[in-house]
């Protein structure tokens, strides 16, 4: 056990397992006017999304992945983007509503729990039924758990008091438990090509645009940022959506027979 424990790679996956857990304590202790304490909470959420964001990246630097690595990854993204954030959320801002709160804060992790099975269970079906890595099937409990940390962090930064709006923070929670279960496509960016020229283009508008964030407010792009990537899947799957419908109705135009061209022209005159 000791040399998987030991490993560099999972040694990076136990602080994004210990900025969960801390993250739950200080959230749980907080009060609903302690903006510092959600302030905090938040904190260890995104520092536990950049230890994860690095633990695979370390294991393969140094050549010691493994399956061991892999299912203790998953089980720590449990406890540091799933029930993290839904504490969070909860004395955040859906404490007001009682049990009702408690069921919403809930949903948030077993969607996150749901998301995750999903995703193991197609990964070890990789081998029969390999997948273009393009896009993932549903927003990942991560980002979930990101966005709701970056809102936390800007709400702390610029109002410093407690939740104006209960009923935002339970329709957010709804909606990123829905998008994680959902079949919506989010991008990972591991095949997304784009030109120089508007790679050029794209780096001096974004150096442009952080440049005025960081200066004014690093919550707000972080915010921005969440809100672009969730905001872009759901555009996308909107124009997926229409193209195979459009391509259904070709296709079914295209094979009807002249009885049923004619019975619709009756319907039609009629």
């Amino acid at each position: 056990m000791m040399k998987h424990i030991l490993k560099p790679g999972n040694l990076f996956t136990s602080a994004s397992l210990f900025c969960g857990l801390y993250s739950v304590m200080v959230s749980a202790g907080a009060e609903a006017h302690e903006s510092d304490s959600f302030y905090t909470a938040a904190l260890l959420i995104i520092f536990a999304g950049i230890f994860d964001g690095l633990d695979g990246r370390v294991a393969r630097l140094t050549n010691t992945q493994s399956d061991f690595g892999v299912e203790l990854d998953s089980l720590v993204d449990v406890v540091s983007f799933g029930v993290a954030p839904a504490v969070l959320l909860f004395k955040w801002g859906l404490e007001a509503y009682g049990r009702g709160g408690l069921i919403v804060a809930f949903l948030f992790t077993l969607c996150g729990v749901f998301r995750l099975a999903r995703f193991n269970m197609d990964a070890h079906q990789q081998g029969q039924e390999p997948k273009s890595s393009k896009y993932t099937e549903g927003l990942t409990i991560t980002c979930a758990g990101g966005m709701v940390a970056v809102l936390v962090l800007h709400h702390a930064k610029i109002r410093a008091t407690e939740v104006d709006s209960h009923i935002s923070v339970l329709l957010l929670t709804l909606m990123l438990s829905y998008l994680m279960i959902s079949t919506v496509g989010f991008r990972t960016f591991r095949e997304f090509r784009l030109s120089p020229l508007s790679i050029s283009m794209i780096a001096v508008g974004a150096a442009a645009v952080v440049a005025v964030l960081v200066v004014y407010d690093i919550t707000l792009l972080l915010v921005l940022m969440g809100g672009t990537y969730i905001g872009s899947g759901l555009v996308e799957e909107a124009f997926s959506f229409t193209r195979k419908r459009k391509a259904n109705d070709f296709y079914y135009l295209g094979t009807m027979d002249e009885a049923d061209e004619e019975e619709i022209d009756e319907e039609v005159r009629a």
